[in-house]
């Protein structure tokens, strides 16, 4: 069982939400033959510059994915010192209603929920800095609709070594099987 490196839970009215971060390592494990560990052995098996991070034109952003992941990915555009200002770009069949809300070429400081566009925003800078992945687990209700899903966000460069975009991937969170072998 993983237990998660940071635990954050904010409420604003009837809506609520838990977020856990979880390391790179138990992101393996846990997900090892979904749809996000197959959109991360993608971006690790991309050709790195000098600075390590990988680097892949925008024409070739989605080789590795599949139709089943497609319609779980977006692209955010980095380029901005204001995290709030980052552009979430869809593509494929964009990620469900249900479980995000419709995010087609916006800023983040424009996601209906203020509370999750903050820790959105958080996340994608923390990435961003950091220059590596970043795996979170998030159990919400926001506007009476309920969602739990695990997110994945993969920083990509540009030939200078800057971060100008993050793969942003989701999945609907369901009971695995090796959590139903802990119980």
């Amino acid at each position: 069982m993983h237990s998660p490196k940071e635990t954050v839970t904010e409420t604003a009215g009837l809506d609520e939400q838990l977020r856990e971060q979880y390391s790179l390592a138990a992101f393996r494990d846990l997900e090892q033959g979904t749809v996000l560990g197959r959109v991360y052995e993608f971006w690790e098996s991309l050709p790195r510059n000098d600075s390590g991070l990988p680097v892949i034109s925008d024409e070739h952003l989605f080789n590795g994915a599949t139709e089943d992941s497609l319609q779980w990915m977006s692209v955010i555009d980095t380029q901005s010192d204001n995290p709030m200002e980052f552009v979430i770009q869809a593509c494929g069949k964009r990620q469900l209603p249900e479980y995000c809300t419709d995010t087609a070429d916006i800023c983040v400081i424009d996601i209906p929920c203020l509370f999750h566009a903050i820790q959105l925003a958080i996340e994608c800078l923390t990435c961003k800095h950091d220059r590596s992945a970043a795996y979170h687990v998030i159990n919400q209700t926001i506007g009476g609709r309920r969602s739990h899903y695990a997110r994945l966000l993969l920083p990509v460069g540009d030939a200078e070594g800057s971060v100008v975009k993050i793969l942003h991937i989701v999945r609907p969170v369901r009971m695995s099987v090796k959590a139903k072998e802990t119980l």
